[in-house]
């Protein structure tokens, strides 16, 4: 069997070649990853405008089901909240859900998850088939403490809250489904499916002739005869239908540049080219301990820092914020920042490294037009 997490299933559920772009990164992947992070951390300085609305809304949510779901009292026992938290349901699937609630009086629980892009979501909580894997898993884990699990799709941005109650009945019935979906991303014949929405972040659009045909060749053949008059006029000048072909024409280009950039990127990064008014950029992937390691990184820390400064850095603890806490104590942040790496060792786990193009220069006609050297 291929390897596949709960978060890719949806995916698959559409199209059964789907693979995710592994290196090539982007800014609204990038600013998905951060406030992820704000949301399991709590910190959301720094933030501001539409990003801290869409962590306030995406926070308050949550505790709303917690209260009303769980009758959530944070001071009592059996009451527990889990971040980040990795779970395995049958099949062999591995995953990390946002959040995971346990309210053992209750014998309920609640595993949530953020939708934190633009385009909002793309299925219901009832038919999204990670969130009921995770629902699996926690029955699986739990298996004499919890009878209901409530799981939610969370999507700030288009203000979309979806739910779903599973039993342990009922989400046999619906594992049924995510068999299915195995199977037929493990047949070598299945066709590929294109998807309006998904081919975008899809490995294969390269050479996948269904992306070709049914996204690519409409959206250029659509930008190639657009009316430019409608498209550069002032747009209090613009009619009713002129504003429809902008909008349109918006979203055929965002789409076009979705699907196009990142195989430029990757042309340019693996043969090496130098191109015009780009340049190439790596950075390293940000530097953490895994919730598997928690534990252990706390032994080596004892005696640094108090259990509560850890505990606030906790979740999947970054070395900033550890080094924060410890320079707290006296010394630079340069220096903290090496002794929490000298402590912990092996503990330090890396993501993955983030590969993008640069504009080096000014975006313009000239720069289009001219020939390279």
């Amino acid at each position: 069997m291929a390897k596949i997490s709960p978060s890719k299933l949806d995916y698959l559920k559409f199209c059964p070649k789907f693979a995710f772009e592994e290196f090539v990164s982007n800014e609204a992947a990038e600013e998905g990853t951060m406030l992820h992070g704000r949301l399991e951390t709590g910190e959301f300085d720094g933030l501001e405008g539409e990003q801290l609305s869409a962590v306030e809304t995406a926070q308050e949510a949550m505790s709303a089901l917690q209260v009303g779901w769980l009758g959530w009292q944070s001071d009592s026992d059996g009451y527990v909240r889990l971040p980040e938290l990795k779970l395995e349901c049958r099949y062999g699937l591995r995953g990390t859900s946002d959040l995971v609630c346990l309210a053992f009086p209750k014998r309920r629980a609640l595993a949530g998850d953020w939708k934190l892009g633009r385009l909002g979501l793309i299925t219901t909580a009832e038919n999204c088939l990670q969130l009921r894997a995770y629902a699996d898993a926690v029955f699986a884990r739990w298996a004499k403490d919890i009878d209901e699990v409530l799981v939610a799709l969370v999507a700030p941005r288009t203000e979309e809250l979806e739910t779903h109650v599973y039993t342990r009945d009922s989400i046999e019935a619906g594992m049924k489904e995510i068999d299915a979906v195995i199977k037929r991303a493990d047949d070598p014949f299945a066709p590929p499916t294109p998807h309006d929405l998904l081919c975008g972040k899809c490995a294969h659009r390269a050479r996948c002739p269904a992306f070709q045909t049914a996204i690519v060749a409409p959206a250029t053949e659509a930008a190639l005869t657009f009316p430019v008059a409608s498209l550069l006029a002032p747009v209090d000048t613009l009619t009713e239908t002129e504003i429809s072909q902008n909008l349109a024409m918006i979203d055929l280009l965002v789409k076009y540049a979705e699907a196009r950039k990142p195989l430029l990127t990757q042309r340019v990064f693996e043969s090496g080219l130098e191109v015009p008014g780009y340049s190439r950029r790596e950075r390293e992937g940000n530097a953490y301990v895994s919730g598997d390691d928690v534990l252990s990184a706390y032994e080596k820390l004892r005696g640094a820092m108090s259990v509560e400064d850890f505990l606030s850095c906790c979740g999947r603890p970054g070395l900033s914020k550890l080094a924060e806490k410890l320079a707290e104590t006296g010394g630079t942040k340069r220096e903290a920042r090496q002794a929490v790496e000298d402590a912990l060792g092996d503990l330090v786990k890396r993501g993955s490294p983030v590969r993008f193009l640069q504009r080096s220069a000014k975006l313009s006609s000239e720069l289009l037009l001219k020939e390279p050297k």
